[in-house]
């Protein structure tokens, strides 16, 4: 039986079942089965073309190949045995013309032939000749031949590479601001009597920070990079750190854009979100590197099939994107094995980026350099601002800088890539910030949660925004008045202030919470709140996101309760943007935006509040 008649005859099996599950359903199937269903009739429908010559096998792997991807990707009652491994992988990624015949003749020779090394494999087979008998050696020698055609074609084919890459992300090219970044590096020490009080004490501190395992006669001292290019190329192996949204994997594509040029490095970016279980490190590199570009994937088959022979020679520059999105099952099994691939490879000069979002981050990788991206500059601010919005960058500039009780807060939420990416888009749609912060964050807390919402890890989970929203405003309610502003809470704290039910509607009974950690993974899953490594702190995501919501939950409050909260430290902003949230942008002073009448204590208590931020 050929391959493609082997994998026919699986799509046809498959496809059975998920027929037969679709006729369980009394009514409508879901759509991912249905889907799933329509993809393997499309698979069958290409495979009995290749086999009936009406189509080329390298047709047909290209047609076939982002079906596949889709029908591995699909789990539940849509999930299939059907994998990419079923159409990639030996015979047909081998340069070697009759490799069984080949595999056969080494194994005569008492020799293995290297996996993924065209040099390597050209050498063994030359060593091996001699030994050969005559017809064994036909064999062999048309495998050299078709070897020396895959070696000499790799420039060619490097190239091609190199522009699909440049092509890929040329369009962000031009708007990229250089982020800067920030390291440790261990250092001799001066002895304690030459050392200075102050060197002594910052060294301390150090060690404090960072709980790090150093040498006698060694100590930390902080590293600022200016870009993160300058990391790059000091060190050799980097693991890049960030908060959500600050720019870790724009600046990865960034890096590689910048390298395609290169020609003693040949960048590979890779998602480790595609790094399934069950496969080496070595599959999923293949993979990215050979699988269908229409799938989101390089379309390089002829550079993966010399994988070990690019990192053999120091040449390849691997790039692993989002450590923290790598599937969950066998999550700590697949990091090991990444760690001992890096550790393999590293002497031979390969070179090494992984990024991950802080929070994620337990030394896992621990041996590469840690750099973490730092906060914009109001510089990078206004270059950004100023690529986005060439004609009206100034009018956002302004209202981003504009100053009132609290100088210029916008901007600090603007620091991070992501936020100020939002803002901008709101800019662009309203041509203002709306007319308070309020509205703002309401409108940045909609679009956070909204985007959440469709992240596969969430959705067993979750809970109505509006839900969410007032469970948040307890919390950040209660944190406020018994924290720092911004500070982080104990997470066992936090979790007595998460109510067993919200009152989202007066109308209609409460809305239940059944699980106080998935709120929490919610929240953090929209980038509103932050956790450590550990999860034992909780910390929102910007001081601003706890005063807003802090602000919603004190509009539920008693008057006789709120009348003095302005006098408060630190509670001003939240008397505020409770104002703001009542009162919107409408003119009438005794109606709120949803037409409904104000209280009758509130004219008089934001008459205090106003005298007490216009006083000088």
């Amino acid at each position: 039986m050929s391959d493609l008649d082997a994998f026919l005859e699986k799509i046809r099996n498959n496809l059975k079942l998920l027929q037969d599950r679709r006729t369980k359903y009394s009514g409508e199937p879901p759509a991912s089965l249905l889907t799933q269903i329509s993809d393997h009739e499309k698979a069958l429908g290409l495979t009995e073309q290749a086999l009936a010559n009406d189509i080329s096998e390298a047709d047909w792997r290209t047609a076939i190949e982002p079906l596949v991807l889709d029908i591995e990707a699909r789990g539940g009652e849509a999930s299939s045995s059907v994998t990419i491994g079923d159409i990639t992988g030996g015979i047909h990624d081998s340069v070697i013309v009759g490799r069984d015949l080949v595999l056969q003749v080494i194994k005569q020779a008492s020799l293995t032939l290297p996996e993924r090394n065209l040099a390597g494999q050209l050498a063994l087979l030359e060593q091996a000749l001699p030994q050969l008998d005559p017809l064994n050696k036909i064999t062999a020698q048309a495998a050299i031949e078709k070897l020396r055609q895959a070696l000499a074609a790799l420039p060619g084919h490097e190239q091609r590479y190199r522009q699909r890459l440049k092509a890929r992300y040329a369009e962000d090219a031009p708007y990229y601001i250089p982020l800067s970044g920030e390291t440790t590096e261990v250092t001799p020490s001066q002895s304690p009597a030459a050392a200075s009080r102050s060197a002594r004490r910052r060294q301390q501190r150090a060690l404090a920070e960072y709980c790090e395992w150093i040498q006698v006669g060694q100590e930390i001292k902080r590293v600022k990079l200016d870009t993160l290019r300058q990391g790059v190329d000091k060190y050799p192996c980097i693991i890049l750190l960030g908060d959500p949204g600050s720019g870790k994997t724009t600046a990865l594509e960034h890096l590689a854009y910048e390298l395609a040029d290169e020609a003693n490095r040949l960048p590979l970016p890779l998602r480790l979100s595609q790094f399934q279980a069950g496969l080496t490190v070595e599959e999923f590199i293949e993979q990215g590197w050979a699988g269908a570009e229409q799938a989101g994937l390089w379309g390089m088959p002829e550079l993966a099939a010399n994988l070990d022979g690019y990192l053999a020679e120091g040449k390849l520059f691997v790039m692993f994107d989002a450590l923290n999105e790598m599937p969950h099952a066998g999550y700590q099994k697949r990091a090991q094995a990444l760690h001992r691939f890096i550790d393999t490879w590293f002497p031979k000069g390969s070179r090494f980026l992984v990024t991950c979002r802080v929070l994620d981050y337990g030394e896992k990788l621990s041996g590469l350099q840690w750099i973490e991206i730092q906060p914009l500059t109001d510089e990078q601010i206004k270059s950004f601002v100023r690529n986005e919005l060439p004609e009206t960058w100034e009018s956002l500039w302004h209202r981003l800088t504009e100053r009132d009780d609290q100088p210029r807060r916008l901007l600090e939420l603007a620091r991070n890539p992501y936020l100020l990416t939002m803002m901008i888009d709101i800019f662009s749609e309203d041509g203002d910030l709306g007319g308070n912060r309020a509205a703002l964050l309401d409108r940045f807390t909609r679009i956070l949660m909204g985007w959440a919402k469709h992240k596969p890890h969430l959705v067993p989970i979750w809970l109505d925004e509006a839900v969410q929203a007032e469970a948040l405003s307890v919390i950040a309610f209660e944190m406020q008045a018994r924290a720092t502003p911004g500070g982080a809470v104990k997470t066992r704290h936090v979790k007595k202030f998460i109510p067993a039910s919200v009152q989202t509607d007066p109308a209609y009974p409460p809305d239940p919470i059944p699980d106080s950690d998935d709120l929490l993974i919610l929240a953090a899953g929209s980038n509103l709140i932050k956790m450590q490594v550990n999860r034992s702190t909780v910390h929102f995501y910007h001081q601003l996101l706890q005063e807003y919501f802090a602000a919603r939950h004190m509009l539920k409050q008693q008057p006789d309760q709120l009348v003095d909260f302005w006098r408060w430290p630190g509670w001003s902003a939240k008397c505020r943007l409770s104002a703001d949230r009542v009162i919107g942008t409408h003119s009438h002073p005794h109606r709120r935006p949803d037409g409904k009448r104000l209280p009758s204590w509130l004219p008089d208590w934001l008459g205090k509040m106003t005298n007490s931020w216009c006083r000088p």
